[in-house]
């Protein structure tokens, strides 16, 4: 457990229902200060954590990189704003 009045995680992310390749369950997920995954349980215990999250309700996807963005057609009238509106 973490020392006396220094939290053990730098994040928690409490309550949510934490979906992965290997299916999806109710847990809480703590990371550490180096943005790395440290536990994946359910009950870690509040206050354990620098900042907490409550994601009750919501869906967690730990190391989940959203790579969907929505670019203008190259065929538009003005081809040289492709790259400027996502």
């Amino acid at each position: 457990m973490a020392k006396l009045g220094r939290p053990q995680f730098d994040l928690l992310v409490q309550g949510g229902t934490v979906v992965t390749v290997g299916g999806s369950r109710q847990a809480d997920v703590a990371v550490d200060a180096g943005g790395r995954i440290a536990a994946v349980e359910p009950g870690i215990m509040a206050g354990s954590a620098r900042r907490e999250i409550d994601a009750t309700g919501l869906l967690v996807l730990p190391g989940v990189i959203d790579v969907h963005t929505h670019t203008r057609i190259a065929s538009d009238a003005e081809p040289d704003r492709f790259f400027q509106d996502s």
